[in-house]
């Protein structure tokens, strides 16, 4: 085991390590920055309808929120891919594998929410709401 610090190729193993560690974790931020920005350009697409499904509704339902998504991604993508963006925000680009990841953690916003807007067109309660939060409101309101 190297020790740090010691001969003129410990130190450069271990600023090596450093530099691998430090890109690590910028590249963590750009991921759940990535995830994050992307679950939210896909709840606004879901926000089309609140009842209808996205595949009724049609992706092109509110060109101007098309349009803003688009503008909102172009931005996304300077931080991650112009270096002194990506430098100030302490992300490092994102690579093809990385996108894949960042669609799959992304996607099941879009799965849930369609579920939920099938359950609301059928009028069913979904199977995970308890029986008490079934019960309709009784009119009057408990006082503390």
């Amino acid at each position: 085991v190297a020790q740090l610090g010691g001969s003129g190729a410990d130190r450069s193993l271990s600023e090596g390590l450093c530099t691998s560690i430090e890109n690590s974790q910028e590249h963590a931020h750009a991921v759940a920055f990535s995830v994050l920005v992307v679950c939210q350009m896909l709840n606004a697409l879901n926000a089309l309808s609140e009842r209808g499904s996205l595949l009724s509704t049609g992706l092109f339902a509110n060109p101007a929120l098309i349009f803003a998504i688009a503008i909102s991604m172009a931005f996304h993508c300077a931080v991650l891919y112009v270096p002194f963006l990506s430098e100030a925000f302490g992300v490092v680009p994102l690579g093809l594998h990385d996108w894949a990841g960042v669609l799959a953690w992304s996607l099941p916003v879009i799965v849930i929410d369609e579920a939920l807007k099938a359950f609301a067109r059928n009028d069913e309660t979904p199977p995970w709401v308890s029986e008490a939060d079934k019960a309709p409101p009784s009119g009057r309101e408990t006082q503390m």
